[in-house]
C-alpha cells in the first residue's frame, strides 16, 4: 500500500476527467462535495434496464461500469467557475488488467486470492486559504488473509510506472 501526495491536483484531475489514461478502471464509489454532497454507487443495478427491454451499459467484474460510463456525469457535477470542496473516488482494475499486470508475476494460489485491486483518490479544497491537496493510496483486497505482500509491492510499482507514464509528479508519504 503505498501514499502518495499528487504535485499538481489540477493537471491530474484534467487528465482523469478529459482523457482516456483511466479507461482500465471501474468506479466503485464516489463522493463528490460541491453545493451539494453527490454519492454515487459504481454498481450496475440490473433491475432498472429490466423494464421495457432496455438495453444496459456495459458493465464489468462485480457489476461495476467503467469509469468512462461514470466520467461524463462526474464531469457535469464538477464543471463550473469552482472547484469542488472535496472529492473522493475509489477505482478498481477490471479482471482483465489485473491479470495483465500482476498475474504473471505471481504465484498462481497467491493470485486466486485476490478479491480487488485499487486505489483511491481524495481531492480536497479549502476556500478560504484556496489551497489544494490530491491523495492516492494503493491497495489490493484478499479473499483471506495474506503474509506475502508480493502483490501489493507489484500492484504500487504499476501504479508508479502508470503515474510516471501520465508525466505526474507526486511524493511518496
Amino acid at each position: 500500500m503505498l501514499a502518495i501526495q499528487i504535485a499538481s491536483p489540477s493537471l491530474f484531475m484534467k487528465q482523469l476527467l478529459t482523457t482516456e489514461e483511466y479507461s482500465p478502471f471501474l468506479l466503485q464509489e464516489a463522493s463528490i462535495s460541491t453545493a451539494y454532497n453527490y454519492t454515487i454507487n459504481g454498481r450496475l443495478l440490473g433491475d432498472f434496464f429490466a423494464q421495457e427491454g432496455c438495453e444496459p451499459p456495459p458493465a464489468e467484474d462485480k457489476g461495476y461500469a467503467p469509469w468512462s460510463v461514470h466520467k461524463p456525469l462526474i464531469l457535469q457535477i464538477l464543471k463550473g467557475r469552482r472547484r469542488p470542496l472535496s472529492l473522493k473516488l475509489i477505482l478498481l482494475l477490471s479482471t482483465r488488467t489485473t491479470e495483465e499486470w500482476l498475474a504473471p508475476h505471481l504465484d498462481p494460489a497467491l493470485y486466486g486470492q485476490i478479491a480487488s485491486v485499487s486505489f483511491q483518490i481524495r481531492y480536497s479544497h479549502h476556500p478560504d486559504s484556496r489551497e489544494e491537496s490530491l491523495r492516492i493510496t494503493t491497495g489490493i483486497s484478499y479473499h483471506s488473509f495474506q503474509l506475502s505482500k508480493e502483490a501489493e509491492a507489484l500492484w504500487d510499482a504499476a501504479f508508479l510506472r502508470f503515474l510516471d507514464q501520465a508525466h505526474l509528479e507526486y511524493l511518496l508519504l
